[in-house]
């Protein structure tokens, strides 16, 4: 189960996919790639699930506007993204913590 989540982001770039699937748990094991929200490139971002062009774009402006603060715990006032998407991308583990 480890190996889905690459698979995953590995078919996302190749096929061009906008959106990728939520991902399942770990058990635990934690996940084997992380985005820094602080650092990462569109692309990185798009590999979020419910992420995409637009919202990829928004983070990144939202990030430059804040002096490249990380924006995890902000993440739902960033426009497009709102509270649910935010607290799911949060549990899921598939953000880097600074």
């Amino acid at each position: 189960m480890a190996w889905s989540l690459p698979v995953v982001a590995a078919c996302t770039l190749v096929l061009g996919s906008s959106r990728s699937p939520w991902p399942g748990t770990l058990s635990g094991q934690g996940h084997p790639w992380q985005v820094d929200l602080a650092t990462a490139t569109g692309s990185e971002l798009r590999l979020l699930p419910g992420i995409g062009r637009s919202r990829s774009r928004a983070i990144m402006e939202a990030r430059s506007a804040c002096g490249g603060c990380s924006l995890v715990d902000q993440l739902d006032q960033v426009p497009g993204i709102g509270p649910v998407t935010a607290a799911r991308l949060v549990e899921s583990g598939l953000l880097l913590r600074p």
